[in-house]
């Protein structure tokens, strides 16, 4: 099977492809710093953190934001590169329940994307909300903060595992 040259630029046969990866890790360490504090800010809640609140919210969307389109931008090199469909010697072959965790992973990440808006939105209207509205957005946060946990790990496995094939 033949990589496409621009799959092997991107990913792990050339320094670019450790750059970006390592990029991809700092903004998603980003966004893991922003969601555990606004998970924390909406666990215990008063009217002098709400400033905080909504910058974390601010800093959730905008650093999430920014790994999962980066995260789409350097899929279809993984896709090729290192998942290697087919190919005995790529990671669905040598270890196929890594890429089922992965791809787990981009589904809560899909998920956690759709839930931007409406953590932003209560962010802002939070001093306005009644308390099964907060305790809705509560749970909302916390599911949201363990799928982007989620996310981090798992991608730093599957990293370490194609590192260590």
């Amino acid at each position: 099977m033949t990589v496409h040259p621009l799959a092997t630029f991107l990913f792990f046969q050339s320094p670019w492809g450790k750059i970006l990866l390592s990029v991809h890790l700092l903004i998603a360490a980003c966004a893991l710093g922003a969601v555990t504090h606004l998970w924390w800010e909406m666990s215990f809640p008063s009217p002098l953190r709400l400033p905080k609140l909504r910058r974390y919210a601010r800093w959730s969307a905008i650093t999430v934001t920014l790994s999962w389109f980066y995260g789409v931008f350097i899929y279809p090199a993984y896709n090729v590169a290192v998942r290697m469909k087919g190919d005995p010697t790529g990671l669905d072959a040598a270890h196929g329940w890594a890429t089922g965790l992965f791809e787990w992973k981009e589904d809560f990440a899909s998920v956690a994307m759709f839930m931007l808006p409406l953590l932003l939105v209560a962010a802002y209207r939070w001093p306005r909300l009644r308390r099964w509205e907060r305790v809705s957005v509560y749970l909302l946060t916390l599911v949201f903060t363990l799928a982007i946990y989620y996310a981090f790990v798992i991608g730093g496995v599957v990293t370490m595992v194609k590192g260590l094939q």
